[in-house]
């Protein structure tokens, strides 16, 4: 096959695969629509078709991984094994990320609260054969303990009223526990270090301060959290430069990053901002991704080299380790 047969044959299979994901439209509330797809990180992912995260993993949306740098953060932070606490898990991603590919003694706890993502995170766990290093939660973490109502919309469900325009609570709403993280997981008795991935859909805030003791221990080193203005009633979230505030309070240091929006790679999209990058009144500026950590020497190095290794990740994100290996090994 010649050079430019191959490039036909390219463009052939992006638009085939490009009509197959508007063809996914339709399927925005069929919560029975599921497929399952075996990730090149070596475990199987099910979900519903129409699930963001189902979306990137069949690549269907973004030929790169799912919230990439926010992947590869979540692998460096754990590589040294510890605890991974995935707060707001949806169908599971991140939980199996991690404790599929870390080597050291992981203890992963996955939180989602509404119950049909939650059916999901178990099915994953199950299907991986992941019950001994994963343990999962039905609840949603808040200041306090109790119920709450959350709208019942898939990947973006949350626990605050009129989200994204609104369309969540069209959707119907579900009652869900809520409890403290500081209830669920005193840090004294976690392997550390600890790492926390927190993905509410805007109330962060309120999960902050109910992890007060967890999120000022030592032995959390990071946190990555998903911290944004545009889809809270009226584009802006009051509460973004307080937990900000509240973050630094705790002694991390905090870096944003915009999520990638273009259907190639940038290194833009791996920069990591300070504070003062930021403006609270200004929400096109602020970054909707944040990651809180410890001051250290080995951040440091890893912010420098960042750009390099999110394209390499980036590129390598449908490659098996087997497949990467074998290209090193060509070297």
């Amino acid at each position: 096959m010649t050079r430019l047969s191959l490039i036909y044959e390219l463009a052939a299979r992006l638009e085939k695969r490009a009509n197959q994901a508007e063809t996914l439209a339709p399927m925005m509330h069929m919560d029975d629509v599921a497929t399952r797809v075996t990730t090149a990180y070596g475990f199987h992912l099910c979900g519903p078709a129409h699930n963001a995260v189902m979306l990137a993993a069949t690549r269907l949306s973004t030929p790169y991984p799912y919230e990439a740098l926010a992947s590869l953060l979540a692998l460096y932070m754990t590589r040294d094994g510890g605890t991974f606490i995935d707060v707001g898990a949806n169908i599971g991603y991140f939980s199996l990320l991690v404790a599929t590919c870390t080597d050291a003694p992981l203890r992963v706890h996955a939180i989602e609260p509404l119950p049909q993502n939650f059916r999901w995170v178990r099915e994953n766990i199950d299907a991986n054969g992941l019950g001994e290093r994963i343990m999962a939660y039905a609840v949603a973490a808040g200041a306090e303990d109790g119920e709450a109502s959350m709208s019942n919309y898939g990947t973006g469900a949350s626990l605050v009223r009129g989200w994204d325009d609104g369309k969540g609570d069209k959707q119907g709403a579900v009652s869900v526990p809520v409890r403290r993280l500081d209830d669920l997981f005193p840090p004294d008795h976690l392997p550390g270090p600890i790492t926390i991935k927190i993905d509410v859909e805007g109330y962060e805030w309120e999960a902050a301060k109910g992890a007060a003791r967890l999120f000022a221990s030592p032995a959390v080193h990071c946190i990555l959290m998903e911290l944004s203005h545009g889809q809270h009633p009226g584009g802006h979230n009051a509460t973004a430069a307080d937990t900000l505030g509240l973050m630094a309070e705790y002694g991390y240091e905090c870096f944003g990053h915009h999520s990638a929006v273009s259907g190639r790679i940038q290194k833009q999209d791996a920069l990591l901002y300070p504070p003062d990058h930021a403006d609270i009144q200004a929400p096109e500026r602020w970054p909707g991704n944040w990651v809180f950590v410890r001051p250290d020497a080995s951040w440091d190095a890893l912010v420098r080299r960042m750009p390099a290794l999110y394209g390499m990740f980036c590129s390598t994100g449908h490659r098996t380790e087997a497949e990467i290996r074998e290209f090193l090994d060509g070297l």
